[in-house]
């Protein structure tokens, strides 16, 4: 039953002696090792529910400012793929930004070694427009922000697509998230950085990423929306002084 479950023979011993586990996927395992199906395992699924309080899971739209989890996957992972559809992504911030961005979110920034300096690694992001056209603090601020995804768009290791406004969304862009090496994807919400490791969240996360990557543009059609973006802060900044 370990080996068809995937857990270890101890754990089943607790599951069969009415102890709790640590994680109720466990049982989850379990029971789909036994081949129920129906209302039998409909039932149990509901026992182990109500007995660990396992809310339907649901990712919440946000920006997290802990990045602790995100931070040891990014270190180790090769590739890296991102999305986002409300802010600019953390790797390719300016510091102005990430500080009006933290200032605004009432945490502090990361610090230390920007990972896209590791040519060894490969980065691609997918941004919204939307993304790039959220802005804190000054419209001058972001003219800075655009000209350094340009600049890191020039990097051999870095690959930065865009969401034109005009193209139709393959999917209803919920939240941002990192996927690593497809061994797991952190998520980000208001509270808190989720990282899921579920072979099944994963595969998700990274359909939804090739479906946005399929509807982003490259390249110097990029860089025509980066510089159409830029005009209209420029024209913006006018209005609205630096703070």
């Amino acid at each position: 039953m370990a080996r068809l479950a995937n857990v270890s023979q101890p754990t089943v011993s607790r599951i069969e002696t009415g102890r709790a586990v640590a994680d109720a996927e466990v049982v989850t395992r379990v029971v789909d090792a036994l081949g129920l199906g129906g209302d039998a395992a409909a039932d149990l699924a509901a026992l182990v529910e109500r007995a660990y309080g396992v809310a339907r899971r649901r990712v919440d739209a946000g920006v997290s400012m802990r990045r602790e989890g995100g931070a040891d996957l990014v270190s180790s992972a090769v590739d890296i793929r991102c999305f986002q559809s409300a802010a600019v992504p953390r790797l390719l911030q300016t510091e102005e930004y990430a500080r009006a961005f933290h200032a605004l979110a009432g945490a502090g920034g990361d610090g230390g070694t920007n990972p896209l300096a590791d040519t060894s690694r490969r980065f691609t992001f997918v941004v919204t427009e939307g993304a790039i056209r959220t802005w804190p603090d000054s419209p001058g601020l972001m003219v800075k922000q655009l000209d350094r995804i340009a600049d890191l768009d020039r990097k051999r290791n870095v690959r930065i697509g865009i969401v034109p406004w005009s193209a139709a969304v393959p999917s209803v862009p919920l939240h941002g998230f990192t996927l690593h090496d497809d061994q797991a994807v952190t998520v980000e919400t208001f509270t808190r950085e989720l990282t899921l490791t579920d072979p099944a969240d994963v595969a998700a996360h990274r359909e939804i990423f090739d479906a946005f990557e399929s509807a982003a543009v490259f390249g110097k059609p990029m860089h025509a929306v980066l510089a159409a973006v830029t005009e209209d802060f420029r024209q913006l900044e006018k209005s609205h002084p630096s703070r």
